[in-house]
């Protein structure tokens, strides 16, 4: 999921084995945006930087999320920012 100046909601969502090709944020990234994320699951996600999230210039909000064997080569298996 690419979030770009967007404030999106996500409740009880699972990202599960997703790659990032461009290297930001396996399942999700933030660019400039400030996400409500509560009850997610990220698992299984890679990229460089950030193989769960990835976060740049954003202040995302996170309660109750679940990060499991996600890998960031260069930062950040679970949250790089």
């Amino acid at each position: 999921m690419y979030n770009y100046t967007s404030n999106p909601t996500l409740q009880d969502v699972v990202f599960n084995t997703n790659l990032a090709l461009d290297g930001h944020g396996g399942g999700m990234r933030n660019d400039q945006s400030s996400p409500t994320v509560t009850g997610v699951t990220f698992v299984t996600n890679s990229a460089r930087w950030g193989g769960g999230v990835h976060n740049y210039q954003g202040s995302p909000v996170f309660a109750n999320v679940t990060f499991r064997d996600n890998s960031g080569s260069d930062n950040g298996g679970g949250m790089g920012n």
